[in-house]
């Protein structure tokens, strides 16, 4: 889904969005399986909206406090 041109040129403006990726893309909850690995949730439409900034040529960062690969 395009953005609008006004939308777009008020990002334009920004310079970085820097987004925290624990509690704020998740609920902060955490799944811990039977062989102790963990796993979060995420909604979707997070991904969606970073993917909106990208295309709109926002630069995204994503912050996490623990390397994960994904």
């Amino acid at each position: 889904m395009p953005l609008p041109t006004d939308v777009r040129q008020r990002i334009s403006a920004i310079r970085l969005f820097v987004f925290d990726f624990d509690g704020v893309m998740t609920d902060n909850s955490v799944l811990v399986r039977e062989d102790g690995n963990e796993s979060v949730l995420c909604n979707r439409s997070d991904g969606l909206g970073i993917g909106m900034l990208k295309d709109a040529g926002a630069q995204v960062v994503v912050l996490s406090a623990e390397e994960n690969p994904v």
